[in-house]
């Protein structure tokens, strides 16, 4: 039996909106009968009763998790008319970030939570419904309301104003404590709070005193939150969407977990893409292996976040693909003094962004983390920002910088940051959610035949074993004096002063270790000839079809003319 509030009642505000009224639907018999029997219940408790109303709603049946049908009433007409409530509901991650060094936890479900609110006497009739049996109103607050959510939260907040260690989601209460006996004077605290309020408890819902929860689809516990596992078991078993609508609700529970899911922005991209309007409806091979991914993550990689420790200093390591920024957020553990991840990101490119040099790609991706994460930073201030590109750490000292990046610079002064170069075949972690899913997070890459380099597909259609080109570039660039001797001073200084290649200095740019000049790879002198090799090779093409294909990825000097000599020496052509 559910309690009955005194402390407020729920009003319904329609101003001078002409009663609503749709007509009573005719339903399947086996629907008739579960409704005259939860009717009657209704009845019997005093919940609802007969009514001459001018308003009119009607009934409809909701199945439960458990497979049981829910009487439920649809109050689309009434809602339209109805004045919202802009009382605010809490956001989930803002209640998980506070549970950071607990140890103790409880969470409590209030017993049919709308049903213990008590309608105004005036607005009873606005919740008339039609049945089998004729018109009925409700005398308390039903499920379906615009307002119902706003009107609870409330109630809740009043209920458990002063009390430490307590949160609540419209029905869900969750108690943390440092200790045991804490705990208990929380819990008992929280309990007579309920009490006072006339708020009855479900008691097989309620999890007392436990070191882990279960707490809005979630798992709680002191080292952090994880899944669910019936969530991931849920998304698992998931069927094939045979249309948008399938695919929309796929993605939605997918969006739910996306902290979780490091690389979702990339492999949900296919998919992503069928849902865009005007789309047509084809499901590739492409779209089945997106879906097959994704709908395991949860349960083939389980992944336990940290809590936040607010008085400790954040660290992101950010990345950037043709296709997508992604990022981690982590704290230091102050025993191991490993990077433990407090949350992950990702976040697909737009046509214009995907034209962004690799300077500005790996600088959108540290902006748009910090963005993501402006609660955190802003808390603590102070952050580390690891990347993979070594001119970003001269960011703050870029003199005359284009318009783009002197508002990203702006924006990042809002925090109290460091730029940090970690060498990409060591930033294996962003590496990990914007391009490669199958590499392992907890150890470093020594194996170079995961590279997949970016250079090579920025503003370019030209694939030749990039794996290959980019290990023998980076090796070739090195034995070079003058890319060397550049590289060194974009490592030290940001900025090629002096040397042979220092009037081209504002083009030059490192990404992945490799040298570029404008998205280019900078080609040794050394190297040319089997570039040129390679590419020609692809389709032997002629002397300017060879040079185009080889002018949109790499850079050297002399290259239209030792092109010209190549082609015309060429025996198969």
């Amino acid at each position: 039996m559910p309690g009955r509030t005194t402390l407020c009642e729920h009003v319904i505000e329609t101003k001078d909106a002409a009663p609503s009224r749709t007509r009573c639907r005719r339903l399947p018999p086996q629907w008739e009968d579960e409704i005259n029997a939860q009717l009657e219940e209704l009845l019997s408790r005093g919940l609802c009763r007969p009514s001459k109303s001018p308003w009119a709603s009607n009934v409809v049946l909701v199945t439960k998790k458990d497979g049981k049908k829910r009487f439920a009433i649809d109050y689309r007409g009434l809602n339209s008319a109805t004045k919202k409530d802009a009382y605010g509901i809490p956001q989930v991650q803002a209640i998980l970030d506070r549970l950071q060094g607990f140890q103790y936890f409880s969470v409590i479900d209030i017993s049919a939570a709308y049903w213990c609110v008590p309608m105004r006497e005036g607005d009873i009739e606005k919740t008339a419904f039609n049945t089998p049996r004729g018109l009925f109103e409700m005398t308390v607050m039903p499920f379906g309301l615009v307002n119902a959510q706003a009107t609870f939260q409330r109630l809740m907040d009043n209920t458990l104003q002063g009390v430490k260690r307590s949160e609540s989601y419209i029905d869900d209460c969750i108690i943390y404590s440092h200790s045991f006996e804490q705990h208990m004077e929380d819990l008992r605290t929280v309990l007579t709070r309920l009490r006072q309020a006339k708020l009855h408890v479900k008691l097989h819902k309620c999890q007392f005193a436990r070191k882990e929860v279960e707490f809005l689809r979630h798992v709680v516990s002191r080292s952090g939150r994880r899944p669910i596992s019936s969530a991931a078991e849920k998304l698992a078993n998931f069927p094939r969407p045979q249309g948008v609508t399938e695919l929309q609700r796929f993605l939605g529970s997918l969006n739910f977990y996306r902290s979780y899911i490091p690389e979702l922005a990339r492999l949900a991209t296919p998919l992503y893409e069928l849902t865009r309007k005007g789309a047509n409806w084809v499901w590739s091979n492409k779209c089945e292996n997106a879906f097959d991914s994704l709908r395991h993550k949860l349960i083939q990689e389980p992944i336990l976040l940290a809590f936040p420790a607010w008085k400790e200093k954040f660290v992101i390591e950010a990345d950037a693909s043709t296709t997508a920024v992604a990022a981690v957020l982590s704290q230091r553990n102050a025993e191991t003094g490993q990077l433990h991840p407090v949350d992950y990101f990702s976040s697909s490119l737009s046509g214009a962004q995907r034209n962004y040099s690799a300077g500005q790609l790996e600088a959108w991706a540290l902006v748009s983390a910090c963005r993501k994460w402006r609660t955190y930073l802003g808390a603590r201030g102070e952050v580390e920002l690891i990347t993979d590109h070594c001119p970003l750490k001269w960011l703050r000292n870029q003199k005359d910088p284009r318009r783009t990046f002197a508002r990203w610079i702006l924006e990042l002064e809002e925090y109290s940051y460091v730029i940090t170069h970690r060498p990409g075949k060591e930033n294996n972690l962003p590496d990990y959610l914007s391009r490669n899913p199958n590499v392992a997070v907890d150890e470093k890459v020594q194996d170079e035949s995961i590279f997949e380099d970016k250079v090579f597909t920025v503003k370019t259609r030209v694939r030749v074993e990039t794996r290959w080109d980019a290990v023998l570039m980076r090796k070739q660039q090195n034995q070079d004096a003058v890319t060397k001797d550049a590289l060194n001073q974009l490592e030290t200084k940001g900025r090629v002063s002096t040397g042979q290649l220092c009037n081209i200095a504002e083009g030059l740019d490192v990404a992945s270790d490799l040298l570029l000049f404008r998205d280019r790879v900078v080609v040794p002198r050394e190297a040319q000839e089997e570039v040129m090799r390679r590419v020609h090779a692809a389709g032997h093409f002629g002397q300017r079809r060879t040079l185009q294909n080889l002018q949109r990825s790499y850079f050297g000097g002399g290259m239209a003319r030792d092109t010209r000599k190549y082609c015309r020496s060429c025996l198969t052509c």
